[in-house]
């Protein structure tokens, strides 16, 4: 950087450097014709003091410290930096030597031989050195000293203060640190962060927003948020949430979001209104955090609280209609009974009855086992009477543009030990996404048969063993899975429904439930031509097929029996049907009864049925006192609802048989001769 003089005349001078001086635009100018001598440039002292008063008011405004001294190193002018650098003022310095410029381990002489050789031979000097405060205090400079030309007598000094400027660096070096950690910190987030202008363009969009959105930084850059981030549904709420903004300065809100492949998403969105130095509205920083996953979450919370009431107006329900169907079932048994004479139409139509209270009682079972749970039972099944049942179901329910087609391979169908209801519910999930993906119609095929698994097959698949196994095939003619998101069809919550109607819940229970018979699953699909699932269950080898058929009732020989229910056509069908066969019955309508006929029969009666849910007084206890007159007396506790649920209420010591409402004349019976037979 070349430092410039100005002369008196107002022309603007190189400093002298080896003798000679240079014009602004570096051209030589003159050749000093005078001595080498510094003694031989200097003038007359009042003329070097009258020109300090016209450079002042300049100097002072300059933020280093301006020194000039004459040839002696007497100062001249002393500028206002200089006083706070120093801590002396430019009263008590002019005219002394500027013995704070020299170096605190050098003479006075050294120092001045140092400045005035440089100077002599170059004209100027510069350098790093440690100067004096007034109080005795080292401070760090940077000095740059050059010699006056013409009509200026003497030297100029411009000091700069290291100290300052290191602090100034370490200052802005901080705050780049802080803007660079920011920056990182923003795109380390997994936020969306996005800056916009009021039309809704991006101005800026973080790593963050890139992930969640799927776009590319030029992709988003510029682009409106109403063209790429969300549908014509959403932008009623986009324009709500900016009049917010621009009226509150801040607005929080979920918004319904679209991703670059299509997929809808919900982010919980922060907006704030982002301010200029003069209170202006600038833009509007908005931060949005995916909770997509967390509300599908909260949808399966509410589905199970809702199942959970469910299951508690089932149970009531439940308990109240086996009441129902109790009755009439006793009453299609008890009328061939009663009516030996009637002809093979009505006995037929009585037969239509009890098979229809039979079904009743199933589909409120199968109801309570939805709704609630139950334990699981494993026995040895049948599939294809499940698969039967479930076509029955969803040829009445699903929509008539569906041809479902049954294809049973063999009528000797291997037997499997399972669940029934576990089985029931893995077709009927498959069934329905089949439904689902058929939105046009189509054709649904489900199919069953035998199937032995060689070593070969069993390489195949890694949960499969050398043996036999029962096929379930359900397929359909419906649009496919795409092929990137067939690996992913089992994993929970994930779906590729709409949002609201999937939980992506249902294909990992399949595989969950089938897993734990033993099973495994094969899928294939293909994209506009449909998708078949194939469940293969591990057949159970050395079974006897036993054909079940109900006996003949056994009479009994007149043992003295008591039934206690709340419902009056139970108890006096209940008696019709035990008087029948043999039996005499006494009947009470609740508890304090019941206590009351025990205590004046007592060891005559030779078994109790009472019903689990009973008023005044609470069944439990009914029964501990009944037990505490008579301690051998077996008890029977009939009910409408699940065995798990009235085990779970009351101890399997106080009583010694559960009956399920609605129940057969047979069963009946031979419950009752069993527990009679035990208790002698």
């Amino acid at each position: 950087m070349k430092i410039q003089s100005l002369y008196t005349s107002g022309d603007i001078c190189g400093f002298r450097k080896n003798n000679q001086c240079l014009h602004e635009n570096n051209s030589l100018l003159e050749q000093d014709t005078k001595s080498n001598s510094l003694s031989n440039r200097i003038y007359d002292n009042s003329q070097t003091k009258i020109n300090i008063l016209f450079l002042a008011e300049i100097l002072d405004l300059i933020n280093d410290a301006v020194i000039i001294t004459d040839t002696e190193y007497k100062v001249t002018y002393w500028n206002h930096k200089a006083e706070k650098l120093y801590g002396i003022k430019t009263t008590e310095i002019i005219g002394e030597i500027l013995t704070v410029a020299f170096e605190p381990l050098w003479s006075y002489s050294q120092q001045q031989q140092a400045y005035t050789d440089a100077l002599e031979q170059y004209g100027f000097w510069k350098g790093e050195n440690i100067h004096l405060k007034k109080n005795g205090e080292k401070i760090y400079v940077d000095s740059s000293i050059f010699v006056l030309e013409e009509k200026f007598c003497g030297f100029l000094w411009i000091i700069k203060d290291l100290d300052n400027i290191y602090y100034e660096r370490s200052l802005r070096q901080i705050a780049e640190y802080k803007v660079k950690e920011q920056s990182t910190l923003i795109d380390f987030t997994r936020d969306a962060i996005l800056m916009l202008n009021f039309d809704g363009e991006i101005i800026f969009c973080n790593e963050g927003g890139y992930r969640t959105y799927g776009w590319e930084s030029s992709q988003m850059h510029g682009k409106n948020i109403r063209q790429i981030l969300y549908d014509d549904s959403s932008l009623p709420q986009i324009e709500f949430a900016l009049n917010k903004v621009l009226e509150n300065g801040e607005w929080y809100g979920e918004l319904y979001h679209l991703c670059k492949n299509g997929q809808k998403i919900i982010l919980e969105a922060r907006w704030i209104l982002i301010r200029d130095n003069q209170d202006n509205p600038q833009s509007i920083l908005t931060a949005a955090t995916d909770i997509t996953e967390k509300k599908q979450l909260e949808t399966q919370f509410l589905r199970t609280q809702r199942l959970q009431s469910i299951g508690s107006l089932a149970t009531g329900i439940a308990h109240d209609l086996n009441n129902i169907l109790t009755p009439i079932l006793a009453v299609a048994q008890l009328l061939p009974l009663k009516l030996p004479c009637i002809n093979e139409n009505t006995k037929g139509l009585l037969n239509i009855v009890l098979d229809n209270c039979k079904r009743g009682s199933d589909l409120i079972k199968q109801i309570l086992v939805f709704a609630r749970g139950a334990e699981t039972q494993y026995m040895n099944l049948q599939v294809g009477h499940i698969l039967v049942e479930v076509a029955r179901v969803i040829r009445q329910t699903f929509p008539k543009s569906m041809e479902i087609c049954m294809d049973i391979s063999t009528r000797e169908l291997w037997m499997v030990f399972a669940d029934a209801t576990q089985l029931h519910q893995v077709l009927m999930n498959l069934c329905l996404n089949a439904r689902d993906a058929m939105a046009n119609g189509g054709t649904l095929t489900l199919a069953i048969g035998n199937f032995f698994i060689d070593e070969n097959h069993a390489g195949i698949h890694l949960d499969a063993n050398v043996g036999p196994y029962v096929v379930v095939t359900i397929s359909d003619t419906g649009c496919g899975i795409q092929t990137e998101n067939l690996g992913r069809i089992f994993e929970p919550f994930f779906t590729t429904k709409e949002l609201g109607k999937g939980t992506g819940l249902g294909l990992s229970t399949v595989l969950g439930i089938i897993k734990s018979h033993g099973g495994f699953v094969d899928v294939c699909s293909e994209v506009d031509r449909g998708t078949c699932f194939k469940i293969y269950l591990p057949a159970v080898e050395s079974i006897e097929k036993v054909e079940f058929s109900e006996l003949e009732p056994t009479q009994g020989i007149e043992e003295l029996i008591l039934v206690v229910d709340d419902e009056k056509t139970i108890l006096e069908m209940t008696k019709t049907s035990l008087e029948a066969y043999n039996y005499r019955v006494l009947i009470a309508k609740d508890g304090i009864e019941a206590i009351t006929l025990l205590s004046q029969h007592e060891y005559k009666i030779k078994a109790v049925l009472i019903d689990f849910i009973m008023p005044i007084l609470d069944t439990k206890i009914t029964i501990s006192t009944l037990k505490k007159i008579n301690p051998q007396v077996p008890i029977i506790i009939m009910s409408g609802l699940a065995s798990d649920e009235v085990i779970t209420k009351t101890s399997s010591s106080d009583f010694q048989a559960f009956l399920a409402k609605p129940f057969t004349t047979w069963e009946l019976l031979s419950t009752l001769k069993q527990v009679i037979n035990q208790s002698k």
